[in-house]
């Protein structure tokens, strides 16, 4: 009852494109459905392929026929998988690949192809479908003149909702077939249970690391920050390895959807309370502490009160080992060498500040932590399969136009690969002598275009760079008006709101103004931003330079850190080399359609 999938439907059966050859349908985005039970994510209520699959399937056996799968791949490690990729074939010989992921956006795009030209439609939008000919003399935007029988309404999801209960009303009345009959539903649930008869073990963008790499002894074994990036990463490899049970912290279950693919005990918990942590840490061989504050106005201390609440219950209950992960970021950017002996000069705002005071608190604590011994370690920039700021975001700005070089892109890029991280930080787990000591982990140094450029693909070409002084020029052009200055001050400053709240006078003045416009506070929530991921993909105004974070990250620092230490004393060395790590970040972003 979508009208842009009936327009397309209905443009495939009058012979639009000709003789269909091919459908891609792609869909996915952050989970964000309001869950807090954990039902949702239990392997009997299934993964992403029955919870959004199947509107997909049964929608496109509706317009093809019975469908056969081909091949089937998922990231489910013993949990319900929130990412596939499903090849199926139509009797017709018509190829379908269906795309999902509950963790990160991709293209959300129908794209039926034929002889003579294709149809492409949005699963965002609900009206209409784009026809381009092949021949390229004639493209348009196709809509049916009457989408709705059960009233004029606006296309819209909410109304494919009212004319399904009309339509059923309708045949409950007259006493006539419903539109679609349950042997449909019965058919599309086979097809789903044909695809996991199909399922590859491990996903081409995934592969396991778990074999070569560094053990660990067994025990109990807990992770904070398994829901981001490297925790995730960790949570796997322990899992492969029989290290366990596992069991993962979180503050919300709506940010657990990458988790849940794991078998592991996901407990939602406050991590900065003392009393909660001394009781999950109770009986705990092994302790990674990687969560940290990642936006918000507590997100600074967050990450400060977290690490001491997680290394005093630790050191509590006599855990054999704690390895907090800090960053590379607490040495800043100065030009050289860096090594684990080099000062505290902390770069990018409150996160390294935050992190430097953490790991200060950690190492001093190693001198009272008895049997518990304590290892703190400092990578560089991490990059790899799922992750954001060094492999997904530069590319998705980059296809959207919306990158751009620092003096060329010379500037100094230490990355590691995240599995190559994860065998240092079970190294350190298992390393009797790392107690009280920080390692640098870093597999090498480049420059941000040698290193950028293999996972951008054909999207490099048209990446501009700017000087310095260009930056620094640009962000002086752009005077704000009244308008912008409140905006910033409501919707992108938290911290500002929260004072105002707590004011005695300004509190109640601003009640007074949500009661009176109710809508504004709905706008402001909308709009606010969690972090700079959510906000960089706005197009620019004419002749100004957007996303300037991008120098903070990407600039021409000539800073090198030297991972000696950990190679001597761990016996760590990157088993992945980088132009491996690129192989296997790019098959990530192509799933991405990036």
């Amino acid at each position: 009852y979508v009208p842009s999938l009936q327009t397309a439907k209905t443009a495939l059966e009058q012979g639009l494109i000709g003789r269909l050859q091919s459908v891609e349908v792609s869909h996915g985005a952050k989970f964000a459905w309001p869950a807090d039970s954990g039902y949702y994510f239990r392997r009997e209520n299934g993964g992403i392929l029955l919870n959004m699959g199947v509107h997909h399937l049964d929608f496109l056996e509706s317009v093809l026929g019975p469908l056969t799968p081909v091949a089937f791949e998922d990231d489910g490690a013993g949990g319900v998988e929130a990412n596939c990729v499903a090849l199926l074939q139509s009797g017709a010989g018509v190829e379908v690949r269906l795309s999902l992921s509950f963790t990160h956006r991709l293209q959300n795009e129908y794209v039926w192809r034929g002889e003579r030209g294709e149809l492409r439609h949005s699963v965002d939008e609900f009206g209409t479908c784009r026809w381009a000919p092949t021949d390229g003399r004639l493209a348009g935007e196709l809509q049916l003149v009457h989408p709705y029988q059960s009233g004029d309404w606006k296309a819209s999801f909410s109304s494919g909702f009212v004319e399904q209960f009309d339509a059923f009303a309708r045949a409950v009345r007259e006493r006539t077939a419903v539109p679609v009959p349950p042997e449909v539903a019965v058919q599309t649930a086979g097809l789903i249970e044909a695809c996991h008869g199909r399922r590859v073990e491990s996903p081409s963008w995934m592969p396991d690391a778990s074999s070569g790499g560094p053990g660990l002894s067994s025990g109990a074994v807990l992770v904070t920050g398994a829901s981001g990036f490297v925790g995730n990463r960790l949570a796997e490899r322990l899992q492969r390895l029989g290290v366990g049970p596992v069991v993962t912290p979180v503050r919300s279950r709506q940010t657990v959807a990458g988790l849940a693919r794991l078998d592991v005990d996901i407990q939602q918990a406050d991590i900065t309370d003392l009393a909660t942590m001394r009781s999950l840490l109770k009986g705990r061989r092994h302790v990674f502490h990687l969560a940290y504050g990642a936006s918000g106005a507590d997100a600074a201390r967050f990450t400060i009160d977290s690490t001491r609440v997680i290394v005093d219950a630790a050191i509590a209950e006599g855990c054999e080992t704690l390895v907090v992960v800090s960053t590379g970021s607490v040495f800043g950017t100065p030009a050289g060498r860096v090594t684990e002996d080099s000062p505290y000069l902390p770069s990018l705002g409150d996160y390294g500040s935050s992190k430097a005071e953490a790991e200060r608190y950690a190492l001093a604590a190693a001198a009272r932590s008895g049997s518990t011994r304590i290892v703190v370690i400092n990578p560089s920039a991490v990059y790899g399969p799922t992750g954001p700021t060094f492999t997904e975001v530069p590319v998705r700005l980059a296809s959207q136009g919306q990158f751009f070089w620092v003096e060329e892109g010379r500037g100094h890029a230490n990355y590691v690969y995240v599995e190559n991280l994860v065998d240092a930080l079970l190294l350190a787990a298992a390393t009797s002598a790392a107690h009280g000591r920080r390692y640098l982990i870093s597999d090498g140094v480049t420059t941000w275009r040698k290193f950028l450029e293999p996972m951008m693909g054909s999207h490099a070409a048209g990446v501009p760079s700017y000087s310095l002084t260009e930056l620094a020029r640009g962000s002086q052009q752009h005077s704000p008006d009244l308008g912008e200055i409140l905006k910033l001050a409501t919707v992108r400053n938290p911290a500002f709101m929260a004072a105002v709240s707590k004011h005695p006078w300004l509190g109640r003045l601003k009640q007074q103004v949500v009661a009176l416009l109710p809508g504004w506070q709905q706008r402001v929530q909308a709009e606010r931003a969690p972090d700079w991921r959510s906000d960089f993909l706005k197009p620019n105004a004419a002749g100004t330079v957007r996303n300037l974070w991008l120098a903070d990250l990407f600039g021409p620092i000539q800073t090198e850190y030297v991972a000696d230490r950990a190679r001597r004393e761990l016996g760590w060395s990157p088993r992945f080399p980088l132009a491996e790590g690129q192989r296997i970040s790019r098959a990530w972003l192509n799933y991405l359609g990036l």
